[in-house]
């Protein structure tokens, strides 16, 4: 079956991180020249936003490529990170963990901190 197929997966997210590459440079560019003067104050924050999904993008379809295995929550990656310089899972693993909640949580103090401050 095709889609039981590993290089399947691959494919289908190259294809995706393929599509999704304009996209994300669009993104930068809109938000770094085209942000109306009236929310100029979250330029950065929405810029900063912007940068750690294209980040956690990238580090799932190109660089970790993960295979999981239901209903066990299992499973193993088969990106770049293993292919070409052999790092172990659970590196792989706390590597997208982190950029999925460390940085959104750091950006979301780091905003109200702002506001506290400056009001």
């Amino acid at each position: 079956m095709l889609l039981a197929e590993i290089n399947f997966l691959k494919t289908c997210l190259h294809v995706i991180t393929v599509i999704a590459c304009p996209l994300h440079v669009l993104g930068c560019y809109c938000i770094l020249f085209k942000t109306p003067k009236t929310i100029g104050s979250v330029k950065w924050s929405l810029m900063n936003l912007h940068f750690w999904c294209m980040m956690l993008d990238w580090s799932i379809t190109i660089l970790t490529v993960p295979l999981l295995l239901f209903p066990a929550l299992a499973g193993y990656p088969l990106g770049i990170l293993t292919v070409l310089f052999k790092v172990p899972a659970v590196v792989q693993t706390y590597l997208v963990v982190t950029m999925c909640f460390g940085e959104c949580k750091g950006s979301l103090y780091r905003r109200r901190f702002d506001q506290y401050i400056w009001s």
